[in-house]
């Protein structure tokens, strides 16, 4: 879908902005992309009704419970993190030839972004602090 300037402004109440960016997210998509396709969705789906009444009644349209799998994903997720973290972390240290060096500082900033977005969701303490020696290290 092609991005066109704005045309309109429309004010979401923030619960639902921010439910809906994550929902988003877990689909891969941009905010902005997913929105557009939901409207355009919605207006197919409802072409037919445009000279009628509609009344829409979202009743709590948020999307912040997770399930069971979402929360071991998570949990899986947070703790791959950490151990790979900690084992680059060790690598790091202890390598003494540079090009390997700089190998394993390459693969430890590809896990740093990784981590980084588990971290955003988390707020895991301890991952905070893995992120933060990484952040002295490179």
């Amino acid at each position: 879908m092609r991005s066109e300037k704005c045309i309109s402004t429309y004010y979401l109440p923030k619960q639902l902005r921010n439910s809906f960016k994550e929902f988003a997210y877990r689909l891969g998509k941009s905010a902005s992309i997913a929105l557009a396709e939901a409207m355009s969705e919605y207006m197919r789906n409802h072409a037919q009704e445009v000279f009628g009444n509609v009344t829409i009644n979202v009743i709590n349209p948020t999307f912040q419970s997770f399930t069971l799998v979402d929360k071991v994903l998570i949990k899986a997720s947070l703790l791959e993190n950490k151990q790979e973290l900690s084992r680059l972390i060790n690598v790091v240290s202890r390598v003494q030839d540079e090009k390997a060096k700089t190998e394993f500082l390459v693969e430890l900033a590809k896990r740093i972004q990784k981590a980084y977005e588990v971290y955003q969701r988390t707020k895991d303490e301890e991952l905070g602090k893995l992120l933060a020696k990484c952040e002295q290290i490179i």
